[in-house]
């Protein structure tokens, strides 16, 4: 949720004298649009994620070949795993899912990443991407907070933990700490 929109509904959303039920309303239809919003966000940033993950499988040439191949395919299926119960959260918000390539295209934070078929060079990539994505789940988390939509918060969090997961793993591969 933007600063400017927080700003204005704050008196809302704090413990001030009771704010009329039209305008608890209204606010809680902002804000849950917002996490809608943020939402679709990041479903543009994880299937950008996944497709990366994907080629990234597809077209790694190693000596160590076997193993970045399995690694990069488990990466890609976990995240696609993802996508289903991502778009599920935003419909039980009222709002539809993105579907089209280019609403992706024009929603993403990550942009193409890099071309190359090293594995190593390709482990960097996911893993800066990767951040990317721990930022916009961090965002939507926060917009489900103030949304006090728990059950989002808790499969975000799920999310966060994963990719976190990932991090950990794609910095073990490239020998870092």
């Amino acid at each position: 949720m933007s600063e400017d929109l927080r700003d204005k509904y704050k008196h809302l959303l704090a413990d001030s004298p009771a704010p009329s039920t039209d305008d608890l309303v209204e606010a809680n239809e902002i804000i849950e649009g917002s996490l809608a919003h943020e939402l679709a966000k990041l479903m543009a940033d994880v299937v950008s994620f996944y497709f990366r993950a994907h080629g990234a499988h597809w077209n790694v040439v190693s000596p160590n070949f076997t193993e970045w191949h399995a690694f990069f395919g488990e990466v890609a299926a976990d995240v696609y795993d993802s996508l289903d119960p991502l778009a599920e959260n935003i419909r039980k918000l009222g709002h539809f899912a993105p579907t089209r390539f280019g609403q992706f295209v024009v929603m993403r934070e990550l942009d193409d990443g890099v071309d190359h078929s090293d594995g190593l060079m390709l482990a960097r990539d996911l893993l800066d991407a990767n951040g990317i994505v721990i930022n916009c789940i961090n965002e939507a988390f926060h917009a489900a907070e103030m949304a006090n939509e728990q059950g989002t918060m808790d499969f975000l969090a799920g999310r966060d933990d994963m990719h976190k997961k990932w991090s950990w793993q794609l910095r073990s591969h490239l020998g870092m700490a």
